[in-house]
């Protein structure tokens, strides 16, 4: 299960992720253009705009695998899940255009 320097579980609301891989920003712009990022193909022909509009997404809720007393809440072999939107549909409280990640070690 992920842990912190104080065996605590990471589980946030905004702010930046606790990444357990890579960086997800490109693959939530290349996804919503409708590049598939199943693949390394999908990353080859990337271009200056996709990069930037990187910068318009943020993560909206980053939620930790659990282990505790008679409960037990994990994703893959104990990693987290990460909620991201485009920022311009977060200032609208638009959350249908969001994306899920699935990261784990």
């Amino acid at each position: 299960m992920p842990e912190d320097d104080e065996n605590e579980a990471i589980s946030k609301l905004l702010g930046y992720a606790n990444l357990i891989q890579n960086g997800m920003l490109l693959d939530c712009e290349l996804t919503t253009s409708g590049t598939n990022t199943g693949g390394s193909e999908g990353y080859a022909n990337v271009t200056a705009q996709q990069k930037a509009n990187c910068t318009k997404w943020q993560l909206l809720f980053q939620l930790d695998s659990i282990q505790a007393d008679g409960y037990e809440m994990l994703w893959g072999d104990g990693g987290r899940l990460y909620f991201y939107i485009n920022t311009d549909d977060l200032v609208q409280l638009n959350f249908d255009k969001c994306w899920l990640n699935l990261q784990c070690y």
